[in-house]
């Protein structure tokens, strides 16, 4: 089994710097799409998940090439934009729910779609900046 390192590289590196920089200037939380309650706690249980996702995403890629590497980077960033749409969905149901049952429910599904929007930030941008070598590659 050939081990293509270059892959793990293209994908770690710009998912880590991505990771890194989200988190440090609170990319995603200065949309409006955070709770102010859960912020912080949403923010680090989504980059934890996000530095395994990266990890999980590099080594699969680094064992078996580009053959997993479209449905790699199509299941990352759609699962991103899916989350992206009901965080801010959900938002605007948790500030509209008749009683507080319903808007304890909504901020809960809230809360989740934003952790997995945090967490597929960076592993999407890694898997798209591998496609994008692969698709600018010489043959």
């Amino acid at each position: 089994m050939k081990i293509d390192w270059v892959n793990a590289l293209t994908t770690a590196g710009p998912g880590g710097v991505v990771a890194c920089v989200s988190k440090w200037t609170d990319l995603l939380t200065d949309i409006g799409l955070a709770h102010p309650q859960w912020k912080a706690q949403a923010d680090n249980l989504g980059f934890v998940l996000a530095v395994i996702l990266v990890l999980i995403t590099a080594l699969v890629l680094t064992l078996h090439g580009a053959r997993y590497l479209t449905r790699f980077a199509v299941t990352l960033v759609g699962v991103f934009l899916i989350a992206l749409v009901l965080g801010f969905v959900l938002r605007q149901y948790a500030h509209i729910a008749a009683t507080q049952a319903s808007a304890d429910m909504y901020k809960s599904s809230w809360y989740w779609a934003y952790v997995a929007v945090v967490a597929t930030f960076a592993p999407a941008a890694g898997t798209l900046s591998t496609a994008i070598r692969y698709a600018v590659a010489r043959p």
